[in-house]
């Protein structure tokens, strides 16, 4: 009768134990939704405008407007930039389907996809140091 011996290499991450072939399962899934991000970040091709669209209502300046009484106007969408090291915001109006409200957002897209990108170079570069430190032999023997 055979003796089937498992020789787990394991890693020491956050206080738990994790076999390294998780560690391994995880890069892996990682790595391709990067590389899913990198398709989805090259099919951008329409142009975009920097800045952030936000809401807001505002008051006008009547005496006899609802809006004296607390009851303002809006909510409108407003382009949040920097210019000369100024914040600037630019009326867009009520709606976001014009053609610099579509650019704005194609903007905010790309930026929430690059956050996501450096957001995994993070955890892979993590989960690199691990495996890399798993595999090193600290007697140095043959």
């Amino acid at each position: 009768m055979s003796i089937i011996v498992y020789i787990l290499i394991l890693i020491r991450r956050g206080g738990e134990i994790v076999e390294i072939s998780q560690v391994r399962q995880q890069l892996g899934r990682l790595s391709q939704e990067r590389v899913s991000l990198e398709k989805e970040l090259m099919a951008f091709r329409l142009p975009m405008v920097k800045g952030s669209v936000f809401l807001q209502y505002t008051s006008c300046s009547y005496a006899g407007c609802e809006c004296a009484k607390g009851k303002k106007h809006g909510p409108f969408y407003y382009r949040s930039l920097k210019e000369g090291g100024k914040t600037v915001q630019q009326y867009l109006g009520k709606r976001l389907d014009t053609p610099l409200g579509k650019k704005l957002l194609r903007y905010k897209d790309f930026q929430d996809r690059m956050r996501r990108m450096h957001k995994l170079d993070k955890q892979l570069a993590a989960l690199w140091k691990q495996y890399r430190e798993n595999l090193i032999d600290e007697r140095g023997e043959a």
